[in-house]
């Protein structure tokens, strides 16, 4: 039996384009066609935090199939709706940053969800304990706070590959999360602060991939840590900020290094020359001039032994 479809108040409805002023919260395209989706499939739901705006493009993509590809779950709408409609207050200056003591207090408990991820043996409450990271950042986030994040990350991203390889993959997925307010220059600007953020996070992805190589031979982690890195370097090209570019290469070369001849680890090898092909047409594509880039992926591409 089909759901019967209440309307949504107007008021509510206003409010909720309001907030996402009129913009799709996944593509992020402005002066496109919007409508109002209700993230858990229900009509009757119109709690605003179950109102999602999203574009008809990517309608079809919430709610159904496209050809062979798989529709967005109703966790990554909510991820989505919650990451724009952040980014939008901190532009429009309705978001506050907690008070030093309440910092204080969530520096300690940061270190506490690192230790609890690190001592359960429970898959899925670890990846409940990272979404607590990445909500802390998302809805309290300050140099020093993010800074304590991505410490957590650092040392989770080494002992997974060391002890918890089922880690590796959320924390690749979540690290690059950390960064998806650099939409683009026009949306968010990037300072030099926010650059070395965004390094440090390319950095955190890089040991993922360097320690599950290493010492498991992890497909599932490398796979992550390519795609993270991927998305990385599309901040790289549309910030125009080369020092991103670099460091996302030296994952490549990283990941290459640990398992030495490709009769190694084939699979893994194999996974890393479709990355470097397709960091070399994004490259090619944004029609900059980075020599030392272009040239370092070349020579990724050529590679088939290293030691």
């Amino acid at each position: 039996m089909s759901k019967e479809r209440r309307e949504i108040p107007a008021r509510l409805s206003e409010e909720v384009l309001y907030r996402n002023k009129h913009i799709c919260c996944i593509c992020r395209t402005p002066n496109k066609h919007v409508e109002i989706h209700h993230i858990d499939g229900n009509p009757n739901n119109n709690a605003q935090s179950n109102l999602a705006v999203v574009c008809r493009d990517c309608r079809s993509l919430v709610t159904g199939y496209s050809g062979l590809g798989r529709r967005y779950a109703p966790g990554e709408v909510r991820k989505y709706k919650k990451a724009w409609e952040q980014f939008l207050a901190l532009q429009s200056k309705v978001y506050k940053a907690p008070s030093v003591r309440v910092q204080r207090e969530l520096i300690g408990q940061i270190d506490l969800i690192v230790c609890q991820i690190l001592s359960t043996t429970d898959h899925v409450r670890r990846k409940e304990l990272l979404e607590v990271l990445y909500n802390i950042h998302l809805w309290r986030s300050t140099p020093k706070l993010d800074q304590q994040i991505i410490e957590g990350f650092s040392h989770l991203a080494i002992i997974s590959g060391l002890s918890i390889p089922s880690l590796a993959k959320e924390l690749a997925m979540k690290t690059w999360e950390l960064c998806w307010h650099f939409v683009c220059p026009d949306y968010a600007k990037m300072d030099k602060s926010g650059e070395r953020f965004a390094i440090q996070c390319v950095h955190v992805v890089e040991s993922i991939a360097f320690f599950n190589c290493k010492n498991k031979q992890n497909l599932d982690a490398l796979n992550a840590s390519l795609a993270s890195a991927e998305e990385f370097f599309n901040i790289a090209i549309s910030y125009k900020r080369k020092a991103i570019a670099g460091a996302v290469l030296k994952i490549h070369s990283e990941a290459i290094r640990t398992f030495g001849f490709e009769k190694d680890f084939p699979t893994g090898a194999a996974a890393l020359r479709r990355s470097v092909r397709k960091l070399s047409k994004l490259l090619a594509s944004s029609r900059l001039k980075w020599p030392e880039i272009d040239s370092k992926l070349k020579s990724l591409g050529r590679r088939r032994q290293v030691r």
